[in-house]
């Protein structure tokens, strides 16, 4: 009898894991009826997620992979590991960050091994250049930070992110897995879903629901313009009030425009070439390992032109209109500001009033009973 599988999908970012997470919540039962099980997850908030990142952030399994008293989303997983008829998926780009976190991924690892069933973890590889590229464009255009490229570039190196031989140093040699790490263009190319199902043993998918291509390149003028509007705000947006609906609204102000038909690229194919070779001797090692073969020819180097938004050569129309823009969600993250402010006043005045109301009798006693 063959081995069933827990398929560990973990990203990383950039790699079309948010097309892949719509894919699969649009394809659960379809999935389901092609022995595949994409079991239900929740987000920080207790909403229901498309991913699985709570599952290795939670206290619900024990360090050798038991369940605890008071678990709520792993017996849904245990019953069905129970019968051995399905495999699992498992699935969040958020599992690239915990890589990086000593033991996150034991207890699940543990659970999985104890029950028989062989884990083989999917992990995409990018030219590292057109990665870095893609990731800084990212956190521009979601307000992360105000950060210059070669800063960007400095982190990823730092921090490991970017490299195979680290973030996936968890998985390899580990006996209780099977690390699969995947060439992301080459997957592309064959179809991204059709791709991924093929290696979770479904090879038709002809009669499954595909999605829109999620988290495209922004397009230069967005990436200005975000970049302008983090400036005159003094710095993120990510922490402010009313963030996700006023990224949204810029998200779809900027698709509406069509900025993103001109891509934002911060690399010469100079300077894409030198980060190539920085991290060559890491990379190659990898790809000798587990393709027998140079890194360049597992991830081929994409051409890269620079292509930045530039005030000064566009035409006067295309810098009133980015203007335009910036005034608008800069003045939109404003006005959310000063509500929430206004808000918290009334609160507070509130507050006062209903004390200052108190019986002198009440408030004795609550002064005595706070003592």
């Amino acid at each position: 009898m063959t081995a069933r599988r827990c398929y560990l999908h973990i990203g990383p970012h950039k790699t079309g894991s948010s097309t892949l997470k719509h894919f699969f919540r649009a394809n659960e039962a379809r999935m389901y009826s092609n022995g595949l099980f994409f079991p239900k997850s929740i987000d920080e908030n207790g909403k229901r997620a498309g991913h699985h990142a709570v599952l290795v952030n939670s206290s619900e399994l024990t360090p050798e992979g038991d369940l605890r008293k008071g678990a709520v989303l792993w017996p849904e997983i245990e019953a069905v590991v129970a019968k051995g008829r399905k495999d699992i998926l498992l699935s969040s780009e958020m599992f690239s960050d915990a890589v990086f976190k000593p033991g996150r991924f034991e207890p699940l690892l543990n659970f999985f091994s104890k029950r028989g069933y062989e884990v083989v973890v999917f992990a995409y590889l990018r030219d590292t250049a057109s990665w870095l590229n893609s990731g800084y464009v990212q956190s521009q255009k979601r307000f992360a930070r105000v950060q210059a490229f070669s800063d960007y570039v400095e982190m990823g190196f730092d921090e490991g992110w970017i490299d195979p031989m680290r973030f996936l140093a968890p998985f390899i040699d580990d006996p209780r897995c099977r690390l699969e790490p995947i060439p992301f263009d080459q997957a592309a190319k064959a179809g991204l879903e059709d791709d991924f199902m093929r290696r979770c043993g479904v090879a038709d998918i002809r009669d499954f629901t595909k999605l829109p291509l999620r988290n495209s390149n922004a397009g230069a003028k967005t990436i200005y313009a975000a970049q302008q509007i983090m400036a005159r705000l003094g710095g993120g947006a990510r922490d402010r009030k009313g963030y996700a609906p006023i990224y949204r609204e810029f998200k779809q102000t900027f698709q509406r425009l069509g900025w993103q038909d001109q891509p934002h690229v911060e690399l010469d194919a100079e300077q894409a070439d030198a980060i190539r070779a920085r991290m060559a001797p890491s990379a190659d090692a990898f790809a000798g390992r587990y393709f027998g073969t140079p890194w360049s020819s597992v991830c081929t180097p994409r051409p890269m032109t620079r292509s930045r938004f530039e005030p000064e050569a566009a035409s006067a129309t295309e810098r009133e209109e980015v203007a335009s823009v910036i005034d608008q969600f800069v003045e939109a993250f404003g006005q959310k500001e000063k509500k929430s402010g206004s808000q918290a006043a009334r609160w507070a005045a509130k507050a006062t009033s209903r004390l200052g109301r108190r019986k002198p009798e009440a408030a004795e006693a609550g002064e005595e009973t706070r003592d």
